[in-house]
């Protein structure tokens, strides 16, 4: 069977000329190795995705498979948290951050750093069944931080997350854990 690496996937690239599974794949690709790779990204999002089957003398089955994604907050995430973070030149800081109902692209949430006096609204981005996703948009203390900085969380017990801070360009600056203060579920 030929390789068809290159056929599985082929509409959808990470970079021009790369498949998803190729990228995944190769162990001396750039993205092989990202520990919150665009590989992730496009296997957590809805959508339909031919996958092909070789059954010899280069005949092809088409076949669709679905992929899923929650499209609003689960209730676990819903209340107020509050911890620190360490980025990656030693640096401390803390954390506060408000989580509300809502959906993919809508603001569900406020975050503040009180050590950096810097902090904004929060808008959903991604949903998985291990995380959610939310782009920051600073209103204040934007030139002690970065701002459009994305916040991953990742549910660790009912009452701890592990937070993952990203720069803009995806890249991971800053790793802490919060714990639940209050819950404002609805």
């Amino acid at each position: 069977m030929k390789n068809i690496t290159s056929i599985i996937l082929s509409s959808l690239f990470l970079l021009p000329g790369v498949s998803l599974l190729q990228a995944a794949t190769l162990s001396n690709h750039p993205d092989s190795n990202l520990k919150y790779s665009t590989v992730n990204r496009i296997a957590d999002t809805t959508m339909h995705v031919q996958s092909y089957k070789n059954v010899g003398s280069n005949v092809l089955i088409a076949k669709k498979i679905a992929i899923s994604q929650a499209s609003s907050i689960p209730s676990v995430y819903l209340g107020t948290w509050s911890g620190s973070a360490n980025q990656n030149n030693n640096t401390a800081w803390s954390i506060s951050l408000s989580i509300a109902s809502g959906s993919i692209g809508s603001v569900v949430g406020k975050i503040d750093y009180p050590s950096l006096n810097c902090g904004g609204e929060l808008t959903l981005q991604r949903v998985t069944k291990n995380s959610i996703e939310l782009l920051e948009n600073l209103s204040y203390g934007m030139d002690r931080c970065i701002n459009r900085g994305t916040n991953v969380l990742k549910l660790s017990s009912a009452r701890k997350l592990d937070f993952y801070w990203l720069n803009p360009n995806g890249e991971l600056e800053a790793t802490g854990m919060l714990r639940k203060v209050s819950s404002n579920r609805r």
